[in-house]
């Protein structure tokens, strides 16, 4: 994970964060996409696709892309600790806004090794 920030910290000295982040999952969508057609799978419904829109939307802007503009101010390994604690908060507010999350002690080791990785 962290060569993930180390390549956008590199790569917003060339070109705007939104940018680079665009192109990154440009790039991947367009892989997939073609991975999956070529093993026969068929390209989901116009309604699914449109709440895939924005959901990916939300995550390249509101996410990946941040994250990737952040970079020119940040150095790489202090992004790949704040992306590292994203479970971590995930885990926190679903604990306060969906009844049915319980922490146990398999969830904390989970959130502690990926934090140390």
């Amino acid at each position: 994970m962290g060569t993930t920030y180390l390549a956008a910290r590199i790569g917003v000295q060339h070109m705007h964060g939104m940018m680079l982040a665009g192109l990154r999952q440009t790039s991947a969508g367009l892989i997939l996409v073609a991975f999956f057609m070529a093993r026969g799978y068929k390209l989901p419904q116009v309604p699914v696709l449109s709440r895939l829109f924005i959901i990916g939307t939300i995550m390249l802007c509101g996410s990946n892309g941040l994250m990737t503009w952040a970079m020119q101010y940040i150095p790489s390994g202090l992004g790949a600790i704040i992306a590292a604690t994203v479970p971590i908060w995930i885990t926190i507010f679903s604990f306060f806004l969906v009844q049915k999350t319980k922490v146990t002690g398999q969830l904390i080791a989970g959130m502690a090794i990926g934090l140390l990785g």
